[in-house]
């Protein structure tokens, strides 16, 4: 809600500033008119073009200008790469869609509020040709296209991304060449979704990369998308959001299949793995899949959910109106650790310090609370969600405080083989002279960490 009342709040704004100008915006909009074409023709070598255009803050001439130049023989032959994003007024539906007729391109990617109009001209483009390797197609609006996509997909395309669209068709689909699909909020019934895995297998394509925003009970069933996962390996990078609905036997059982025969395939590969799950349960990061994250030596990019529990109490407790719902005396808002909160371990502490001794190559780390899973069949989120979620984020940056300070010290604390958690010095090894200089080069990691976690 807070995105559209900015884009509405911006949408006035430089629809004010668009009708009654200034005289010396006239000016410069007379300057750069007569400027645009020759800058553009003059760019003999250009080989790649992204390009955002908005009805609220670009003007029309600017958006024929381009395209001529687009079309002219001087550009055209060179352009391989084709990024559009492209926010048209709701007035120019049934307008032609503005796409140039690049032949050579091998990158294709458009996203915005487009209309189904749009994408039914898209599908039916010449740039739709056997040369793309790279096709991205997302589709801003809240209503989900309807137009299939699956007839007009080229067969030489190995990217594969599809937001916002259906999937209605995906037997007709050539997959042999796809290794990277990101399938965003795609929609699907759940006999297509099942389609798709069982061609994937069949075909014995195995993706590198895979990526999916929303994951629903009734649409998307978990089984033959995991079953496919750990047929093989070789995954190098691995997004999933959801799944939105709430079970607590499925949904714990999805995740401990997830951690105990999918990723397993993959540690050797990976570089990114981001795990969104909607509610705190086993999908999150804890004591049950430390250590098979541990075996991920290679990732870059971390992005796990963690349970509240065991977290450094909130540094501001009297803004508390949802510790009762909780009744584990270690509530997001709770003034301390009880005796039934301090049976959970810290899972930031253990987390960072998984980071700082085992995963050398992680450059980026993100840290997010899950839902309380009693709230998953009522509206109390509606209520409370946003106090919870705060205070559970003043509870993430508080452990990450305290484990810096640990470490500043020489106190680190860790998970054994069994999940218990200890507590120990930092102690040089027989032959090695890494003290001070070793504590401080990880401190600065965890540090720099801690800035990008909240």
């Amino acid at each position: 809600m807070l995105r559209y009342t900015f884009e509405v709040e911006e949408g006035a704004r430089l629809w004010s500033e668009a009708n009654f100008p200034s005289e010396q915006v006239l000016i410069a909009e007379r300057k750069l008119q007569s400027l645009l074409k020759p800058a553009l023709e003059s760019l003999y070598c250009l080989t790649a073009i992204r390009w955002r255009w908005h009805h609220w803050r670009d003007s029309q001439w600017s958006l024929d200008t381009i395209l001529e130049c687009l079309e002219g023989p001087k550009l055209c032959r060179n352009i391989k790469e084709f990024t559009f994003a492209y926010h048209p007024s709701f007035i120019d539906i049934g307008k032609p869609f503005p796409l140039p007729n690049l032949k050579q391109l091998r990158v294709f990617s458009v996203s915005g509020a487009l209309f189904e109009s749009d994408f039914e001209k898209i599908a039916h483009h010449p740039i739709m040709s056997n040369n793309l390797k790279t096709l991205h197609l997302s589709q801003d609006r809240i209503r989900y296209s309807s137009i299939p996509f699956d007839n007009h997909i080229p067969a030489t395309v190995s990217d594969l991304r599809l937001h916002g669209l259906r999937l209605e068709s995906v037997g007709k689909v050539t997959y042999r060449n796809i290794t990277s699909l990101d399938l965003g909020t795609l929609m699907s019934t759940n006999r297509e979704w099942d389609a798709l895995w069982d061609i994937l297998s069949s075909r014995r394509i195995h993706l590198r990369d895979f990526a999916i925003h929303h994951i629903t009970r009734a649409d998307h069933d978990m089984d033959k998308m995991l079953n496919y996962f750990q047929s093989y390996s070789g995954l190098e990078s691995f997004s999933l959001k959801g799944p939105v609905w709430y079970d607590p036997s499925s949904y714990d059982s999805y995740a401990i299949q997830f951690y105990e025969n999918v990723l397993p395939m993959h540690v050797e590969t990976l570089t990114k793995l981001e795990l969104k799950p909607e509610f705190e349960s086993k999908w999150c990061f804890g004591v049950d899949n430390i250590n098979i994250v541990r075996r991920c030596k290679r990732l870059r990019s971390l992005w796990v959910k963690v349970d509240h529990r065991g977290l450094e109490p909130d540094v501001v407790p009297e803004r508390s109106l949802v510790g009762t719902l909780y009744g584990d005396g270690n509530s997001p808002m709770s003034l301390g650790s009880s005796s039934a909160g301090a049976s959970y371990p810290n899972l930031v502490h253990l987390l960072l310090q998984l980071v700082s001794s085992d995963l050398p190559d992680l450059e980026r780390l993100t840290l997010e609370p899950a839902r309380n899973p009693s709230w998953a069949h009522d509206h109390t989120d509606m209520i409370s969600g946003a106090q919870f979620r705060l205070g559970i984020q003043r509870r993430l940056r508080a452990s990450v405080e305290s484990f810096a300070r640990d470490l500043s010290n020489n106190v680190l604390q860790w998970a054994d083989a069994d999940g218990k958690q200890k507590e120990g010095k930092i102690r040089k090894k027989k032959g090695q002279s890494e003290t001070k200089h070793k504590t401080a080069s990880v401190f600065q990691q965890i540090s720099g960490f801690a800035k990008r976690l909240l």
